[in-house]
């Protein structure tokens, strides 16, 4: 709803202009929704893991150094 042809704000806009726009051309993919889809899915679980692996490593220090 805030896409706006021909600016790019982030990763999610190209990709999504790139669906939008398919390429004819001889020997290139064709990038589809389910593309889309599964490269935001991989940032998210990134995100998500790389917070609960710093929170862990916290704990585990606090732990081990409680003063």
């Amino acid at each position: 709803e805030s896409l706006v042809a021909g600016q790019w704000r982030d990763m999610m806009d190209y990709m999504l202009q790139g669906v939008a726009q398919p390429s004819m051309e001889e020997g290139s993919g064709q990038l589809l929704e389910g593309h889309v889809h599964m490269a935001a899915v991989d940032l998210l679980i990134g995100g998500t893991e790389t917070t609960a692996n710093t929170l862990s490593w916290a704990v585990v220090v606090l732990l081990h150094h409680p003063e």
